[in-house]
């Protein structure tokens, strides 16, 4: 008969890692500052040793349950994939689970996930909505858990965001564009309501503008009117150049230019990009410091659960144009 294993225990990590149990503890619970190198050790013994903390003493002990709730708008867009690594691996660091939610952009469908967040037991949440009424919203926002807003802003909104402004990437790409010589400058647009939407493309009629050309935005709103049936209307009114204005139509734009054995050369592509990855295989693209959101999200999240006092914050990041040489 096989002996059972017994479960791997906190005292299994503290010998492991050469500290108290106390240490770990407080590197599990966060309740006290632990240094950077400890906390290191901490983390690489519960590696090695694949310990699981008993969420029900934990909860009794703390009153936190180790779990953070992000509904996200779209799952099929790699930014938003992107966003869920950089935030797990930094809440998993921490003693943290991530539970995962989407809403395909669908305001109903997010009103039933925050509808079950406040039925439900989490530390905390952070949302990418697909509502850009802060009084709707509002409404539907669980009252007893800190919130922190990602990726999206509405206007007026009273809690805490962080988001990537690429008004500056944007307008940049049109210039450059410009100075190479095209005058016929298109843009896919995206959700028009969206305050990422908004923004990119005030950045293209201001750029526009600003050259004297005549601006050409097709949006992308629907199976009808994807983003290669935007970018054939474009190339139709002469466009020698596009912009895309999400990462989601970069891709589905650059698959069916290669389905179709359309050479994107034949009209010069800026699209949008997450991370260090370059997927989107454009040599022009702007690039959206994804796992930066990602990482700051996960740590202001933990500081609003340890603190429920502290004032919203707007954490503002800077997208970049960039090409390739």
């Amino acid at each position: 008969m096989t002996e059972k294993k017994s479960p791997v225990s906190m005292i299994d990590v503290a010998r492991r890692a050469g500290v108290s149990t106390t240490t770990v503890s407080h590197v599990l619970n966060n309740t006290r500052y632990v240094s950077q190198e400890t906390r290191d050790k901490v983390n690489q013994a519960i590696r090695e040793l694949n310990y699981v903390p008993n969420a029900s003493a934990r909860t009794l002990k703390t009153g936190k349950t180790g779990k953070i709730q992000f509904i996200i708008s779209d799952v099929d867009n790699y930014f938003f994939v992107s966003l869920i690594e950089s935030i797990e691996t930094a809440l998993s660091a921490r003693g943290y689970q991530l539970l995962l939610a989407n809403t395909h952009e669908d305001w109903q469908r997010e009103q039933n996930h925050l509808a079950a967040v406040n039925k439900s037991s989490v530390d905390g949440l952070i949302l990418s909505t697909a509502q850009m009424d802060w009084d709707e919203l509002q409404k539907h926002l669980p009252g007893d858990i800190p919130v922190i807003l990602i990726d999206r802003k509405p206007e007026e909104s009273t809690v805490d965001s962080v988001f990537i402004s690429t008004y500056q990437a944007v307008y940049r790409a049109v210039v450059r564009l410009h100075q190479e010589g095209h005058s016929r400058i298109g843009m896919i647009g995206a959700r028009a309501a969206l305050s990422t939407t908004v923004e990119r493309t005030r950045a293209y009629l201001d750029a526009m503008k600003d050259l004297h050309l005549e601006a050409n935005c097709v949006p992308s709103d629907s199976l009808r009117n994807s983003s290669p049936v935007c970018y054939e209307k474009l190339v139709a009114d002469g466009c020698t150049a596009v912009i895309i204005s999400n990462e989601r139509l970069t891709e589905d734009l650059v698959h069916y230019l290669y389905r179709q054995n359309k050479s994107a050369a034949d009209v010069t592509l800026v699209g949008f990009m997450s991370g260090k990855d370059p997927h989107t295989m454009l040599r022009r693209v702007i690039e959206q410091p994804t796992d930066e959101m990602g990482q700051y999200a996960a740590s202001r999240i933990l500081q609003l659960i340890d603190d429920s006092s502290l004032p919203p914050v707007d954490k503002r990041l800077e997208a970049t144009y960039m090409e390739e040489e």
